[in-house]
């Protein structure tokens, strides 16, 4: 046996026994998916937990490194991705299940934060269309990038001429009262452009097909407030990973989409807070809580989901995932789901091959910032 393949039979040896992930420091296996929790919880934002987001690694064969893609990227999600200090130039994917703001609430910090960051390529963004053209996700983006004119401006003399307007100085203004109309434009530096891919959201449908990697990501119907809510699959190299987002239980004329949950290695399902946990401690009433379950997954129907998807790992997330609470949601879901499960966290990760799923918490410090990878 050579040198160096013992040297790798040791590391390897000795990332199996790590019981924390070290951001990148470990190299993914030919066949090995990671998934990384960067938001589990609620719109109500606190340390513990950010708004929604996951983050999917695998290998690319085409470009010979790791290729990324987001799964929602919810108000906080930001500084959770900052956490691994991951350069934002290599995820430059990412998928909207639907427009609530704990679901795509961090787009400004991802898209304009990224080129703070030393992004230098524009953004991916797919997401669902709505019944209407102002409720879909073109018409979203759309308003999110003319809000940010004057931040773009700013990016833009300063990319273009390497100079920043003089401080301290009285400016011309040139603002017009009446002036109310939305304006097009175009970005003079590549690392602001933005292209959005809108989808029917009514049926099941391939969104992204990279056909070299072997990767497709489907979405599908989610029952969630009103149309224009959709779940995520990710397929590649005999794995499946799919994701929830926001929905209740698939009934009535939403069945048929019941299939796109089943096989799957990982499936992120929402089990929402049950209602006595979340409304009653906020001091709302009972019946609030039980409104909001209508277009939610509640704890006792997730358990009976996942008995009836039968994944490989299941993982509940957005809810409040805490010392007094997590037990309560668990022995709800346990009354009939007994597989795989985790309650998610943020700064978990799995790592996904056939052999088997491991799942970590990731050590980060508080204050890492993407200009200081962690290195072997």
């Amino acid at each position: 046996m050579s040198e160096q393949n013992t040297q790798e039979e040791e590391i390897s040896e000795f990332y199996d026994k790590r019981i924390h992930y070290y951001p990148n420091t470990e190299d993914l296996g030919d066949a090995e998916m990671r998934v990384i929790a960067l938001g589990t919880g609620m719109p109500t934002l606190r340390e513990s937990q950010a708004s929604t987001c996951f983050l999917v690694e695998i290998p690319s064969v085409t470009a010979g490194e790791i290729e990324r893609f987001l799964f929602d990227f919810g108000t906080g999600s930001m500084t959770k991705f900052a956490a691994l200090q991951i350069p934002y130039e290599d995820v430059r994917k990412a998928f909207i299940t639907h427009l609530h703001s704990d679901h795509w609430g961090d787009f400004w910090a991802y898209w304009i934060g990224g080129v703070a960051q030393g992004r230098v390529s524009g953004l991916e963004v797919w997401g669902p269309a709505g019944d209407e053209e102002q409720y879909g996700t073109r018409e979203a983006v759309k308003h999110a990038l003319d809000a940010m004119k004057w931040d773009v401006a700013t990016r833009e003399e300063f990319y273009s001429s390497g100079k920043v307007p003089p401080a301290g100085q009285p400016l011309e203004s040139k603002f017009n009262p009446s002036h109310t109309t939305r304006e097009e434009y175009t970005f003079e530096i590549d690392s602001l452009n933005v292209n959005v891919y809108e989808s029917d959201y009514s049926k099941t449908i391939v969104v992204y097909e990279d056909k070299e990697n072997g990767i497709v990501i489907k979405s599908w119907p989610a029952n969630h407030a009103r149309p224009g809510a959709v779940s995520y699959s990710l397929e590649w190299n005999g794995l499946k990973f799919a994701f929830s987002g926001d929905t209740a239980p698939l009934t009535e004329e939403f069945s048929k989409f019941k299939l796109n949950f089943k096989d799957c290695d990982l499936l992120v399902h929402e089990c929402f807070t049950p209602a006595n946990a979340h409304f009653d401690s906020q001091g709302a009433t009972s019946q609030v809580g039980h409104n909001a379950h209508d277009f939610h997954t509640t704890p006792e129907d997730y358990g009976e989901l996942m008995r009836q998807y039968e994944p490989r790992h299941a993982v509940a997330y957005h809810f409040y995932n805490d010392f007094d609470t997590s037990l309560d949601t668990y022995n709800r879901v346990r009354e009939s789901y007994k597989g795989e499960l985790t309650l998610a966290k943020d700064h978990l990760v799995w790592n996904v091959s056939e052999e088997g799923i491991i799942v970590r918490n990731i050590a980060h410090h508080p204050d890492s910032w993407v200009g200081g990878k962690f290195g072997r």
